[in-house]
């Protein structure tokens, strides 16, 4: 008969099933957790086909370990570790100000609910995406423009910065894709602002139609 293992972490385990074939389950080493300052130990996986299997992905784990490719385990919301980053943001009021109202109305709505560690470049990616698409009440109905996602991600991009490496072992938005300066720059040519105007000279912008352009003034 297979031996089971102690239970308590670094010894291959056989699970007994019922109906079915008994599987193999390891759990980690007794290890310290930073996210949560406490000493714990949790299974790697339950459904290992042979003890072989189990000890290789055990192996796997305490090599990952020891090179601090494993994230500390915590259910850390996005939108919880947000507002602790804010709270602890060192820049002037009207800065924090501009961040928590893009927080609130822009990234807690869509993923402040997936945990800190679930985060990828992919969910990322997604949130931009919508933003650019779909209508924001708070926009008059229509999407952010390109220079409001590049934002919205730049507050992302720190605030899952400051994570690494207590929560998370790498940044998501390092390898996101918002939209670029390119982008941001023809955006703002095909719809210009009175400021861009004055700043760059109508008939630079439009030719013979910059008197159709109505200038105020301040």
């Amino acid at each position: 008969m297979a031996k089971r293992g102690n239970g308590l972490g670094g010894t291959p385990v056989e699970i007994k099933r019922t109906g079915r074939l008994n599987t193999w389950g390891v759990r980690t080493p007794l290890h310290f957790n930073k996210a949560t300052g406490k000493k714990e130990r949790f299974w790697i996986g339950r459904e290992y086909k042979t003890k072989t299997e189990a000890e290789k992905a055990l192996r796997k784990w305490i090599t990952d370990q020891e090179a601090g490719k494993i994230a500390a385990r915590s259910d850390m919301k996005l939108g919880d570790w947000l507002d602790k980053w804010l709270s602890n943001h060192r820049k002037e009021g009207t800065t924090v100000a501009g961040y928590e109202t893009k927080i609130r109305l822009h990234i807690k709505p869509h993923i402040g609910s997936v945990k800190l560690c679930e985060v990828t470049d992919d969910t990322l990616d997604d949130l931009y995406r919508l933003l650019e698409t779909a209508p924001c009440s708070t926009n008059k109905g229509k999407p952010l423009g390109a220079k409001s996602v590049r934002h919205v991600h730049n507050i992302l991009s720190g605030a899952l910065g400051a994570a690494v490496p207590k929560l998370i072992p790498a940044n998501p938005a390092a390898t996101a894709h918002p939209p670029t300066a390119r982008q941001i720059k023809a955006q703002e040519q095909s719809y210009p602002t009175v400021d861009d105007v004055r700043r760059r000279g109508s008939s630079a912008l439009y030719g013979s139609r910059a008197a159709t352009v109505p200038v105020t003034a301040a």
